[in-house]
C-alpha cells in the first residue's frame, strides 16, 4: 500500500484534521463495544483542545 502525504493536496482539500480526530475515538469505542463484557460500556470524549480520551465504564 503506498504511503499518503496527509499534509499536501488532494487530501488536505478533502478532509480536515478536526474531522479525523473527532471520528478516531468513535471508531475505537465502536470496536471496544464489540469485545467488552456485557456490563461494560465505552464512550468517546473529544475536546476542542485536541485532547481525546476513550473511557471504559462498568455498569452496575
Amino acid at each position: 500500500m503506498p504511503l499518503r502525504d496527509h499534509f499536501r493536496p488532494p487530501i488536505w482539500n478533502r478532509h480536515s484534521w478536526e474531522g479525523f480526530h473527532g471520528m478516531w475515538p468513535a471508531m475505537i469505542v465502536r470496536q471496544l463495544d464489540e469485545v467488552l463484557p456485557v456490563d461494560f460500556t465505552a464512550e468517546p470524549r473529544v475536546r476542542l483542545t485536541y485532547e481525546q480520551t476513550c473511557r471504559v465504564l462498568r455498569i452496575g
